[in-house]
This record gives C-alpha cells, sequence and structure tokens, in this order.
C-alpha cells in the first residue's frame, strides 16, 4: 500500500469541523486517490478523513484541530498518511461531552449531521447543536472499528457520560510485560466468574473488587481493551473522568451476570462513597487508577510497575512485529530503563517516521536516535 509522510500544517477556516484534509495534486494521485476519496491518517493515533486538493506547493497536509487532536498531533509534526477503505456502518454508538436531553428527533438530527462522514472508534466527531460545537466520542461502531456513516446504520446517542464499550481492540497477546497480571485477571476474575455456581454449592462468590493501580502509560486502559475482548462475560467499561452514575452501571451489570466492571481513571471518581460492592452477586469490579490511594474499597490489589529490561523487550518485539525491523531490540531494552509501554510505543513511531520515507529498515541507531529526540523533547 502505498504511504506518503507529511508535515502537518492548520487546516482552512472552511474547513474546521467538517473531518476534511487538504493536500496538493501530486500528493493525492501518489496514493491513488481522488478528492472526496477516504485517507487513513496515523500520527500518535489513527484517524481517518476525507481528501480534497489544496492549491499548495509544498508537501503538506492541512488538518483542523479535532482531527490533528485525534490523530494525537499538533501543527509541525509529521504522520503517516494511506488510502482508507471504510465499511458502511450497521451500527454506530457516540457519547457527547455534555450531559444532553435525548429523544428520537435528536438522534436523527445527529444521525443527519454525521452522514457520510468517515469515523473510526475512539476518535472524536465534532456537531453542532444550538449553534454550538459540541464533540462526540465514537464509543462502537459494526462491522470493524473503521466506518462510513449511512442512512441505514442504526445510531445510538447516550444521553449521560457512560462508556459501555471497549476502547480499542486488543487481546492479552497484544500487550507485553504485564504477564503477571494478565494472569491474576484470568486467576481472581475470569476463572471465578465462569464458575461461580459450583463455587455457590460449597458457600463461596467470586471477588467482588480488585484496584489495579500503576503510573500513566503503563498499560491499564490497554488492559481492559483487552479483557473486554478476551473475556466470555458480560463486560461494561467505564471512564470516570466523565460524569458516571455507579449505582445505574451495577444494576446492568447484575441484570447480565456474570459479569465485569472496569473502572477507568478511577482517581477522577468524585462519589467514592459509591464504591460499595456488598450487593453484587457474581459481578466482579475492576478499578484502575494511578495509586492505591483507594485500597480499602477492595478485595484485592495488583501493581503495575514501569516493564523491566525483559518487559521492555517483550513488548518491543510486539511493536515491531508487523515492521520492517533489523535492530538488537535486546540492546534497546536495555538502554530505555523508567521508559513505560506508552514510551516505547512513542520511540518505535518516531523512529518509523525517520526511516519510512527512505524506505529503509528500522536499525538499532533509528531507534537508540528516536529515543534521544523524545528524551530531548521531554516527552518521557
Amino acid at each position: 500500500m502505498r504511504e506518503l509522510i507529511l508535515m502537518v500544517a492548520r487546516a482552512n477556516k472552511s474547513d474546521v469541523n467538517a473531518v476534511r484534509v487538504r493536500m496538493k495534486a501530486t500528493l493525492l494521485a501518489h496514493l491513488g486517490v481522488s478528492p472526496g476519496d477516504y485517507v487513513e491518517i496515523e500520527g500518535e493515533r489513527k484517524t481517518i478523513a476525507s481528501v480534497w486538493l489544496s492549491d499548495e506547493k509544498a508537501d503538506i497536509i492541512r488538518m483542523d484541530e479535532v482531527t490533528r487532536k485525534n490523530a494525537g498531533v499538533k501543527p509541525g509534526d509529521r504522520v503517516i498518511i494511506r488510502r482508507a477503505n471504510p465499511v458502511k456502518a450497521t451500527n454506530v454508538e457516540l457519547l457527547p461531552e455534555l450531559d444532553l436531553p435525548v429523544d428520537p428527533g435528536f438522534v436523527s438530527y445527529v444521525k443527519k449531521e454525521i452522514q457520510g462522514k468517515p469515523i473510526i472508534r475512539g476518535n472524536l466527531v465534532p456537531i453542532p447543536v444550538l449553534g454550538k460545537r459540541v464533540l462526540f466520542t465514537v464509543v462502537k461502531t459494526d462491522p470493524g472499528d473503521v466506518v462510513v456513516v449511512s442512512e441505514e446504520t442504526d445510531l445510538k446517542v447516550y444521553g449521560r457520560q457512560t462508556v459501555k464499550v471497549s476502547p480499542k481492540a486488543v487481546k492479552y497477546s497484544d500487550i507485553g510485560g504485564m504477564k503477571d497480571v494478565i494472569d491474576k485477571i484470568i486467576k481472581y476474575v475470569e476463572n471465578p466468574l465462569t464458575v461461580s455456581y459450583k463455587l455457590a454449592e460449597v458457600g463461596l462468590t467470586p471477588l467482588k473488587s480488585i484496584l489495579i493501580y500503576g503510573p500513566p502509560g503503563v498499560g491499564k486502559t490497554l488492559l481492559a481493551s483487552a479483557i473486554s475482548n478476551e473475556t466470555k462475560h458480560y463486560f461494561i467499561y467505564v471512564d470516570c473522568r466523565y460524569k458516571v452514575d455507579l449505582t445505574d452501571i451495577f444494576d446492568e451489570a447484575m441484570k447480565h451476570s456474570p459479569a465485569i466492571v472496569f473502572l477507568d481513571n478511577l482517581y477522577s471518581l468524585k462519589d467514592t462513597e459509591a464504591l460499595t460492592f456488598d450487593k453484587l452477586e457474581n459481578v466482579t469490579v475492576i478499578g484502575a487508577s494511578r495509586t492505591n490511594q483507594l485500597r480499602d474499597k477492595f478485595n484485592l490489589e495488583i501493581e503495575i510497575k514501569l516493564p523491566d529490561k525483559n518487559g521492555r523487550l517483550e513488548i518491543l518485539q510486539i511493536l515491531t512485529r508487523k515492521l520492517p525491523v533489523e535492530a538488537d531490540l535486546e540492546k534497546v531494552a536495555e538502554v530505555t530503563e523508567g521508559f513505560s509501554g506508552a514510551d516505547l510505543e512513542r520511540l518505535v513511531k518516531v523512529a518509523l517516521f525517520n526511516v519510512l520515507s527512505k524506505g529503509e529498515k528500522i536499525t538499532t541507531d533509528d531507534l537508540l536516535n528516536a529515543m534521544k529526540e523524545i528524551r530531548k523533547k521531554g516527552l518521557t
């Protein structure tokens, strides 16, 4: 597949909130796309937009604020661009940044606003509401993560800020340096819920609550994604940075038990008194936070530490398994002490950006230079 690496520039005023980007004609031709086609843009994260012509002479891509935010980049950063082929969405679920009254008429209005626009699960979509731009998070898409909304799409808009889906599609095998933690999740959560009826016969119940804690970037949210995709049980993901009603969430989990409730960013929860689990049956609550400050609320706590050398090596192997690499990953793992999984992902992307336009493979020196670059910029 043809790819380009371009520098990001701000969008023209006419393109703000339009989910489109602009490049000059020769760049569109290189990618094999025409005006109105879709392109995937990869920075820190992936996003999608329709592409249109610009009269630029420079090799740049013009992106508005929301598209840059979706890609995790700012003006002056570099992104990878490739042709995208989204499929028609059968189901889409959106979460507004504000508490909004949701009725069938409002849902129809939102659907009309996003019809024909490409979206990726986890991205933000700007929609005008009463003259103001409101951002909606795409929390679910079917089939797949990259879709375009059509008239036939079944759209659901949440009326309150609670997410009940996995934020990213990954599996346990996509997470490095966390084998002990994953083993404990299977041992203390998955397996007991699976045989809960047998435990009940001898007067026992699964653990009601587990606290997972560790510094930012170690993979707590990634773990939530893996659990949601690996588990056979009903799964509810809740981002505690938003307004949540834990009573309603726990009631829903009970109705679908055995179930797992994952409370992410627990340090942002204002109503900690709601963390009572005594009445839960065949439901396990996993809380994820930066510290174990709320340990008294939970039956068990599991610390996720920064990865050691072996953990960093495993993470690097996972991150580079689909990339053209001829590097001594063990050496890189040795010198990246103090790096989180997120730091290592950033390191690999910087190295990839530096060599991709040359059509070369990533070497040890490329990775070491990328390490110096992100340390110089204070990104780790």
